[in-house]
């Protein structure tokens, strides 16, 4: 019995040290797995608990650190502090916890290129410019979501066939409640005047509805696409979309 003891406890040793020294490349597998092949980790570095990668997707590259936490997987959720790698300014840092369609955001900062939104690189409608999400307090636990969160979109722009549709900054503020989270979208600058409303619902819809105005000298290129595309309404067009973040 004695030596079945010894055994048990030596294989419990050897598979903690070899979840612990896991190479930080099988997070790839996880990133592939959970964007359906739209996105993937480059050289990475470290463990699957604490490691430093590049995140890649459309083309789009994102420096990104992390340590996990291996306790809540007993629970089948997954907690990662996002710290940004030695020498990679404005990576992302916070904390993020997932579990099934529940998402926690804490002191969180993450910046990434706009283009990593896009699902094709070719697309006829894709978006350029970089994206910064903050937000303190973030509970996405539908039917009891609390919180906010900031979106501010800079440079922002709408590559439209051959055509870019300058944007200025774009900001949108959402909080959270009960099974929605939602708010203005406004924008500063930019060769059209955008207003609107963007609302997220369990477990991944979105709807955004915006109102596009044109600006003097917005040039008239443009001005066909979004004809092309949009709905006039009193000398602007609207836009909506119906969709899901899957």
């Amino acid at each position: 019995m004695r030596r079945i003891l010894l055994i048990a406890a030596a294989s419990l040793l050897l598979i903690a040290a070899a979840a612990i020294l896991a190479p930080a490349s099988l997070v790839d597998l996880l990133v592939s797995r959970a964007t359906h092949g739209n996105a993937a980790l480059a050289g990475a570095e470290g463990t699957l608990w604490h490691g430093r990668a590049t995140l890649v997707a459309n083309g789009a590259r994102l420096p990104i650190g992390w340590i996990a936490e291996p306790w809540p997987l007993l629970h089948g959720r997954v907690r990662i502090h996002l710290e940004p790698p030695e020498g990679a300014v404005g990576a992302p840092r916070g904390l993020i916890e997932v579990g099934g369609d529940e998402v926690v955001l804490a002191d969180a900062q993450i910046t990434f290129p706009a283009a990593m939104l896009g699902t094709n690189p070719r697309a006829f409608i894709r978006p350029a410019g970089e994206i910064t999400l903050t937000s303190q307090a973030l509970a996405w636990q539908p039917p009891s979501a609390s919180g906010n969160a900031a979106l501010t979109w800079r440079n922002a722009q709408l590559v439209i066939g051959g055509a870019a549709l300058a944007l200025g900054t774009v900001s949108a503020t959402l909080s959270a409640s009960g099974e929605s989270m939602s708010g203005p979208i406004v924008n500063d600058g930019g060769e059209v005047e955008v207003g609107g409303n963007v609302t997220l619902t369990a477990p991944a819809g979105i709807d955004v509805a915006l109102t596009v105005r044109p600006r003097a000298g917005t040039p008239s290129l443009l001005l066909q696409a979004l004809s092309a595309i949009a709905t006039p309404d009193n000398g602007g067009w609207r836009l909506r979309w119906r969709g899901s973040l899957r």
